[in-house]
């Protein structure tokens, strides 16, 4: 699908981004802002891709911020490609060391001599990297934009390979089947998690295993395009789906649903998590939310915050936030942003089931278990 912005959509989100750190540089005294981390790269360059190693969050190229103007640090390895398909009509100038002699230190006092930098965790400069997050925090209209897409594409992939799932196929072909499916959209998938029967009730991270499926399978998915990062999970049951977990996923969406009805401007995070308690309590699962975390902000990370009953930060208009309440042997996610006083789910899809939950006068609709 392309998750790299060019032209006037860029023109606008650059004035934006340029506008917010030029302000925190101000606000923290520093000269210049050096990233090197996926995340923060595809942020400031409109989901530009530095990664080579998908297993690490650091990138292969530096994007710095330096007294009104943007620069590229790379090596000649990575500066061909990466101001050829990411960076190209951005106004980035690249500045190239050779591969066997780097040397960022020497690059960036060369640039900003004498300057003082911020960084996401380079040693040599200030260390702002929680700040970043915050920066990060409201997305723009082209972002949501961006979001949407890879919601609708990513959720409809996903969906798509879970109503292929049969008895016999192993949860390793069932991840194969899944990463396939995104990556025919240019998505990459970062995490992979698959479950068959009895392993769903066991484990909460269940790494795919050799077991072949036979009933029922869980499948979850955290993909990215563009920087931005979706997360889903999805359930699928061959036959009549049994009374206990059926039990089970009606209080796992109730959870789900008052958590995203939670999610309003000026709310802390952790009274969102209080609010989930409450449901658990109410549905007789008062531990449950002990035995995994309920997740949290997202955007260019899966989460940018795992949500603690300490965490104090305030949710914001147009955030996105991926909530995953679990009880054993389910589980309710999807990716949200929120919209005003409400909130607009972007990994939902009208092909898949879904069941009503009413919460005072509020109806939610949330992924149900595909019978099959």
């Amino acid at each position: 699908m392309g998750g790299s912005v060019v032209g006037s959509e860029w023109d606008h989100e650059l004035k934006v981004k340029s506008e917010r750190v030029a302000g925190f540089l101000e606000r923290v005294g520093c000269d210049g802002l050096l990233l090197n981390r996926q995340a923060n790269f595809a942020w400031a360059t409109g989901g530009g891709d530095n990664h080579v190693a998908i297993s690490t969050e650091w990138g292969a190229s530096s994007v710095l911020f330096a007294r009104g103007r943007r620069y590229l640090l790379t090596s000649n390895i990575e500066g061909p490609r990466v101001m050829q398909e990411e960076l190209a009509e951005k106004g980035f100038e690249p500045v190239t060391s050779e591969w066997h002699h780097p040397s960022m230190p020497d690059l960036v006092q060369r640039l900003v001599p004498g300057g003082r930098i911020a960084a996401d965790g380079s040693g040599f400069a200030r260390d702002v990297t929680k700040d970043l997050v915050e920066i990060r925090a409201v997305l723009t209209d082209e972002e949501v934009r961006r979001y949407r897409i890879l919601g609708r594409r990513g959720a409809a992939s996903l969906e798509d390979v879970a109503r292929r799932v049969r008895a016999g196929l192993s949860e390793f072909q069932i991840a194969g089947m899944m990463a396939d499916a995104v990556l025919q959209h240019g998505i990459t998938p970062t995490v992979l998690l698959v479950a068959v029967d009895e392993r769903i009730d066991r484990f909460r991270h269940p790494i795919p295993t050799t077991k072949a499926m036979d009933r029922r399978a869980m499948l979850i998915l955290c993909a990215r395009c563009g920087g931005l990062v979706i997360s889903l999970t999805r359930i699928v049951h061959h036959g009549a789906v049994p009374a206990e977990l059926r039990r089970k996923h009606d209080a796992v969406t109730r959870v789900d649903a008052a958590m995203i009805l939670a999610t309003i401007p000026g709310t802390r995070y952790a009274d969102v998590l209080e609010r989930a308690r409450e449901e658990y309590s109410c549905a007789g699962y008062a531990d449950e939310w002990t035995f995994h975390h309920q997740g949290g902000p997202t955007g260019y990370q899966e989460r940018d915050e795992i949500v603690t009953p300490d965490s104090d930060g305030i949710v914001r208009d147009r955030q996105a936030f991926a909530w995953n309440p679990s009880i054993r042997g389910t589980k309710s996610e999807d990716t949200m942003l929120v919209n005003g006083e409400g909130y607009e789910v972007i990994t939902a899809s009208p092909a898949w089931p879904t069941t009503t939950v009413r919460i005072d006068s509020a109806v939610v609709e949330r992924p149900d278990i595909l019978v099959m």
